[in-house]
């Protein structure tokens, strides 16, 4: 696709964020601004330092944990498989810039992560 661009970051990370237009009239960009995205963006330098593929934020893959457990078990009801992090992932704390303290982050390999998501149960 000619004039298109794009890009795939190996990070996930959720919270609030600003969003919309910044700039003047001749120069506007639509971006999204906030602790969320310097985080995010902080995470993704952090994949380098962990050896792998996939960053995901702590607080972003606990609840993403309880949501999927929540779901297989309204689906399948008690006796449903429940998801079990540390079968496929791995947890690291990253020293990130303009952060204290070292953050807690979950990461995998696209090898892997192909692996877990053929296995996942049936939604």
């Amino acid at each position: 696709m000619t004039g298109v661009q794009t890009c795939a970051l190996p990070i996930f990370n959720s919270g609030m964020a600003a969003l919309g237009n910044a700039g003047g009239t001749e120069n506007s960009d639509y971006t999204a601004l906030g602790d969320t995205v310097n985080f995010a963006f902080r995470i993704e330098s952090a994949t380098k330092e962990v050896g792998l593929d996939l960053l995901i934020g702590d607080q972003t893959f606990e609840s993403a944990t309880k949501n999927a457990n929540t779901l297989l078990t309204t689906k399948h009801g008690a006796n449903a498989p429940q998801f079990n992090p540390d079968d496929w992932f791995s947890n690291h704390m990253v020293s990130l810039k303009g952060y204290e303290k070292p953050m807690k982050v979950w990461g995998i390999t696209f090898g892997k992560l192909r692996s877990f998501i053929e296995n996942l149960p049936p939604l």
